[in-house]
């Protein structure tokens, strides 16, 4: 409730609409080629999250 009321006396009743607090940036993605890795492995064997990341982890 706080947070809305300060947006009211800062910026005025048309910014009382839902805005997403999704962050803009993220320091700790997952790098795409791990990811690509990781779903690749998924896809043709039936391994395991410990098995897929010694495998992922070998290969860098």
């Amino acid at each position: 409730m706080q947070r809305m009321a300060k947006r009211f006396r800062q910026e005025g009743i048309a910014d009382l609409w839902f805005k997403s607090t999704r962050p803009y940036f993220f320091p700790n993605r997952t790098p795409l080629l791990i990811k690509t890795m990781v779903v690749d492995l998924r896809k043709v064997t039936s391994l395991g999250a410990v098995q897929i990341s010694r495998i992922v982890n070998d290969c860098l």
